[in-house]
C-alpha cells in the first residue's frame, strides 16, 4: 500500500480507534523518543515498550481483518 493510504490502527485506551497513517505514526514514535530522558534507562525502556506494544498490536488486528 502506499504510504499515503496506508492506516494504523489501535485502541488509545478507552478513548476508541485512533487511526494514523504510517508517516504520522512514525512521527508520534520519533516526538515520544525526542521526548525521553535516554540517560534514564528504566524511563526509556517504559518509552520502547509502549512504541512496541502499539505497533504489535496493529500487525495483530491487520491479520485479523485479513483473514
Amino acid at each position: 500500500m502506499s504510504e499515503n493510504i496506508q492506516t494504523i490502527r489501535f485502541l488509545n485506551n478507552n478513548l476508541g480507534e485512533i487511526i494514523m497513517t504510517g508517516a504520522q505514526f512514525a512521527e508520534w514514535a520519533q516526538q515520544k523518543i525526542d521526548a525521553c530522558n535516554v540517560f534514564n534507562e528504566i524511563e526509556t525502556s517504559k518509552v520502547i515498550v509502549e512504541i512496541m506494544k502499539k505497533y504489535f498490536s496493529l500487525a495483530e488486528e491487520s491479520n485479523e481483518e485479513e483473514q
